[in-house]
């Protein structure tokens, strides 16, 4: 089925990714629809049964989750990252609704890179959470089509990188940026065009990530330039972390590499 303006329903709207996809679906023509946490709780499977058949949307994009890595922030992680996101699994699954669900490059625990048939094993908070949704989503749905993202670059949002280095500078005055560690990241404009780009792809598991050869340090210096910020950026020589993914399936030139 092709999906040129479909009606979308949409989790985490808010979120640092969020809000940047819903402005771009809709400007597209797609109608976003946001969950409404009033009328559906994360907890209740036949309120959102009933929630989603008002809706009637052509694709449900699950964004929301808990992402802190602080255990006493996790409360209810389980509930929200797994069952809530199995549940969506399932409905979309009995009203023939496409489902998309975005997962993390933190479902690996080993140093990458990272290809579409490398084996998750995380076992542990947020990575298993999403690890454990990933199995779960397919085996309930084996149409819906799961995304792994990296760090999010954004000029807003809590989580997004961006913002992470600021609030490290102004609480240090300084930012120590590692020369052997290479992160999975993508610009959020970037994300949410690939999002839009996969609606029309088949169920199954895809991983994008901009950063094809830069570590941190590098990544760093080129936001501090492209965002004019005064940072003073440490290189540090930490222990080597590779967290890149690949896949080949993915169009390059819809990244704007690193």
């Amino acid at each position: 089925m092709s999906y040129s303006k479909p009606i979308v329903l949409m989790t985490g709207s808010n979120g640092t990714l969020g809000s940047v996809l819903k402005n771009y679906l809709q400007s597209f023509g797609c109608r976003v629809n946001i969950w409404d946490y009033n009328q559906a709780t994360t907890d209740d499977y036949w309120k959102m049964y009933e929630f989603i058949k008002k809706i009637k949307p052509d694709i449900l994009i699950h964004l929301a989750a808990i992402t802190s890595f602080s255990e006493s922030e996790r409360v209810n992680s389980w509930q929200v990252n797994y069952l809530w996101s199995s549940e969506l699994a399932w409905i979309c699954r009995e009203l023939k609704i496409k489902f998309i669900f975005t997962s993390t490059n933190l479902v690996f625990k080993k140093n990458g890179p990272y290809f579409p048939d490398t084996e998750p094993d995380s076992d542990f908070g947020y990575g298993y959470e999403k690890r454990a949704a990933e199995n779960k989503i397919l085996n309930q749905n084996p149409c819906s089509v799961i995304i792994r993202l990296g760090w999010q670059i954004s000029i807003s949002g809590n989580n997004s990188m961006l913002m992470w280095l600021d609030r490290e500078f102004e609480k240090k005055g300084c930012i120590n940026a590692s020369f052997n560690w290479y992160p999975s990241c993508s610009y959020t404009e970037d994300t949410s065009r690939l999002i839009h780009h996969l609606f029309d792809f088949e169920g199954g598991i895809y991983q994008i990530n901009s950063n094809q050869h830069s570590h941190f340090h590098e990544i760093c210096c080129n936001l501090q330039r492209k965002y004019n910020r005064n940072w003073k950026l440490i290189a540090t020589d930490d222990d080597f972390i590779d967290q890149r993914m690949y896949d080949d399936r993915i169009p390059a030139y819809l990244l704007n590499s690193f």
